[in-house]
């Protein structure tokens, strides 16, 4: 698209295989890593993030960013969930 930062998407998808990988080895591990109300918060703000975007419209980026913060942030608790 051209739109939106390239470094907010690369934070976005490696948090998402990190997280992935993370689940896996959960398994693994016996421990169950269940999705966040956080987690789910975080998925609505990158809709609305994408939809701003694609239609270009003003604060696309500010509402990616603020999506790359709350991304990395449950990626922290799931992984503090991980390790408990």
């Amino acid at each position: 698209l051209g739109r939106a930062d390239p470094w907010a998407i690369y934070l976005i998808l490696t948090r998402e295989f990190f997280i992935t990988g993370l689940r896996v080895v959960a398994i693994g591990d016996k421990k169950e890593i269940s999705a966040s109300f956080l987690g789910k918060i975080k998925t609505i703000i990158q809709m609305i993030a994408i939809g701003f975007l694609i239609m270009d419209w003003p604060f696309g980026t500010v509402i990616l960013w603020i999506a790359v913060i709350i991304t990395l942030y449950s990626g922290y608790e799931y992984i503090k969930e991980y390790l408990k």
